[in-house]
């Protein structure tokens, strides 16, 4: 009998995971440019349903969904900006679902469909939330193949003190995201 340590269940999923958020991310993003694209060739009739739903500034928000819609679903689904774009679309869907599904203004079966719309908005969002805490994946960057790791580690300047009470700039290699002065290269 061969027992399976943790660390190999884990080298052994990695790439299945890496492929499951390939699967999700394309799949929240491929709502999106269906009813992007027939916003953006009826923009009178999008402007006109803002107007109904009592959105403030109709114009604007048409040509604000129009954008959320096309170009950034299109950046969710090929990982350019993936982070982002997640989390753009996570207050654009919380928007939509507190704009257009007013369910609690509502009676009869347009509440219920309207509570509907409403809770599947939000299922979105979250959908929008978990991608924007795992990140892209491996596969992303436009093509579907892994990121390049970059053997150069970008140098920045930091400020410290010397004997004297004199401030110098000096190099160092910086290994962590909690950057610390002014990126030189």
């Amino acid at each position: 009998m061969h027992v399976v340590a943790v660390g190999e269940v884990i080298a052994l999923t990695k790439g299945a995971n890496d492929a499951l958020i390939l699967t999700a991310r394309l799949l929240l993003a491929a709502l999106f440019p269906i009813f992007g694209w027939r916003k953006l060739r009826a923009l009178p009739g999008t402007k006109a349903q803002m107007l109904q739903l009592g959105v403030p500034v109709p114009t604007l928000a048409a040509v604000v969904a129009t954008f959320m819609e096309l170009p950034v679903a299109f950046a969710v689904a090929v990982c350019a900006f993936a982070r982002l774009s997640a989390l753009r679309l996570v207050f654009y869907t919380l928007g939509t679902a507190l704009m257009g599904h007013r369910y609690w203004r509502l009676a009869g079966v347009g509440r219920v469909d309207s509570v509907d719309g409403f809770y599947k908005d939000l299922s979105i969002m979250r959908g929008f939330v978990l991608l924007y805490v795992t990140g892209a994946g491996r596969y992303s960057r436009l093509t579907l193949g892994p990121h390049r790791h970059f053997s150069r580690i970008p140098r920045i300047a930091s400020v410290s003190h010397v004997s004297g009470g004199c401030r110098r700039i000096r190099k160092r290699r910086c290994r962590s995201f909690a950057l610390r002065g002014v990126l030189l290269e």
